[in-house]
């Protein structure tokens, strides 16, 4: 059994595994105090001034990296030109936040598209995958430290963390299967609030 198992292991070998498991725990809290402070300092100081759709590209850009070696097929359909202009990160962070989830998604290949559109004063962001889909209930994505990535692959707050900024903006996003496979999000938020979030200061 383990007890044996272990107990007959070589000092090395033991000293070796507890190094491992060390690095393996440290990393995870690293990720999740980075999801932290990302979400506590989030600030709309110090960002130019970004029309929607250009913000959506940067995202995409910054995310092509993995794309490319996921073999993800991603493509953009801008549906209106007249999209608002804001200055702030909390979109693209947003932005960034779902494609990421997309292509771990999607380890062996697929499809990501994102779409954007304005709708009755209100900004829509699409963004549809190929991936294994969502478990039931969906909802429950949203909730902090839920994760179904393996263990050390993910902090289970960067959906909470896209859930509080959109709803800071005053909208909302949802998560839903797609019919023919594949998971669909919904960001839909008032261009009043997209130009003017309500403002989210650390803790002290």
């Amino acid at each position: 059994n383990l007890a044996l198992r272990v107990a007959g292991d070589s000092p090395e070998s033991r000293l070796t595994s507890y190094l491992s498991e060390s690095r393996s725990g440290l990393m995870r809290m690293i990720r999740i105090i980075g999801d932290l402070l990302e979400f506590s300092r989030s600030s709309d100081a110090g960002f130019e001034e970004t029309g929607v759709n250009e913000l959506i590209e940067q995202a995409i850009k910054a995310c092509s990296t993995v794309a490319d070696t996921n073999r993800v097929i991603v493509t953009a359909d801008f549906q209106s030109d007249q999209m608002p202009r804001l200055r702030g990160s909390r979109l693209y962070q947003v932005c960034c936040n779902l494609i990421r989830n997309a292509l771990d998604a999607m380890p062996d290949g697929g499809r990501l598209g994102i779409a954007s559109g304005l709708i009755e004063d209100c900004v829509i962001v699409r963004v549809t995958d190929t991936g294994v889909g969502l478990p039931q209930p969906v909802e429950k994505i949203f909730e902090p430290f839920y994760t179904t990535k393996q263990p050390g692959k993910g902090t289970g707050l960067g959906l909470a963390i896209c859930k509080e900024f959109v709803e800071d903006m005053g909208g909302t996003i949802t998560a839903a299967n797609a019919d023919a496979g594949g998971a669909v999000f919904t960001v839909r938020i008032p261009v009043a609030g997209l130009q003017s979030p309500r403002k989210i200061t650390a803790a002290t």
